[in-house]
C-alpha cells in the first residue's frame, strides 16, 4: 500500500522503489519489462493493482537473490 500511496508515482519507479528496498539495487531491463508487462495485465483497478504489487513484493522476498544477501 505504501508502493500505491503516492498517485504522481507511476509504476515503473515503484519497481525501482521495491527493488531497492529488497534486494538494495535497481531491476534489470529483463526483470522491469517483465514486471511491467505483469502489471499491465493484472491491473484493471485499485484492488487487482494492490493485489498485483502484493504478488511482485512476495515475489522479490522469495527471489535467489534475497535469499543471497
Amino acid at each position: 500500500r505504501r508502493l500505491l500511496a503516492d498517485p504522481a508515482v507511476d509504476d515503473s519507479q515503484r519497481l525501482e522503489t521495491a527493488y531497492r528496498r529488497v534486494l538494495g539495487r535497481s531491476p534489470t531491463e529483463g526483470e522491469r519489462r517483465i514486471m511491467l508487462d505483469f502489471l499491465a495485465r493484472s491491473s484493471a483497478d485499485k484492488a487487482d493493482a494492490e493485489e498485483a504489487w502484493s504478488q511482485i513484493v512476495h515475489v522479490l522476498f522469495e527471489s535467489a537473490d534475497f535469499r543471497n544477501l
